[in-house]
């Protein structure tokens, strides 16, 4: 009963992370196309301490930190800013990828216990037997084998169940981070045109 409440647990731990992935790991949750207009708008008019606050109200945004990170640097050099957007991209990403894995390690735990309240129920199943070579009831035996196996059973269906949910998780997370990564470069292809057309305006001046 012990294993069996444990691995009742993970398998409720498993729906409720998949239920909150699903919900968080979006487009819309971690790209929202309202906050990267508007810090695309302050960028182009070069208005980088305004779309540097706007990051800073909006760190709950997964985009709003790697966005800040770029802006903060805006008078370096683009390379240098191309840099800091993929070191900011990756660790954020690394953050979500170590939060994801919880699912993957339900389905690896889950059999192992399954594995474990087997064995246990098995060695409990032999050692209540009474003693003597004519005194084994075979539907005893059988009963206490057949709840042990019970437990593993459990504990392959949980692993299964969750081993799907990060199968699907992960697919969401793949194409969520893609399209960050488009929305950040394109932003920062942005700050580039604006250092350009500063870079221009201060020739055709001088001249």
């Amino acid at each position: 009963p012990v294993i069996n409440t444990i691995i009742a647990g993970l398998s409720a731990i498993a729906l409720l992370l998949f239920v909150y992935f699903s919900t968080t790991i979006t487009v819309r949750a971690m790209v929202p196309t309202g906050f990267v207009d508007d810090v695309t708008r302050l960028v182009t008019e070069q208005r980088y301490k305004d779309a540097a606050d706007l990051c800073r109200h909006h760190r709950n945004i997964f985009v709003a930190s790697i966005v800040q990170r770029c802006i903060e640097n805006a008078s370096k050099d683009h390379s240098l800013i191309m840099d800091i957007l993929d070191t900011e991209g990756r660790r954020r990403a690394d953050i979500l990828w170590n939060r994801i894995s919880y699912l993957a390690d339900v389905s690896n735990v889950a059999p192992m216990l399954g594995l474990l309240g087997t064995v246990l129920g098995m060695i409990k199943a032999f050692f209540t037997l009474p003693s003597g070579p004519d005194s084994i009831n075979s539907r005893i035996l059988s009963a206490g084998i057949g709840q042990a196996m019970a437990t593993t059973m459990f504990g392959l269906i949980v692993a299964i169940v969750s081993l799907v949910f990060y199968s699907l998780v992960k697919g969401r997370a793949t194409g969520t981070l893609a399209e960050a990564e488009r929305v950040t470069h394109k932003i920062a292809d942005h700050m580039k045109d604006a250092q350009v057309a500063m870079g221009a305006g201060g020739l055709g001046t001088e001249g």
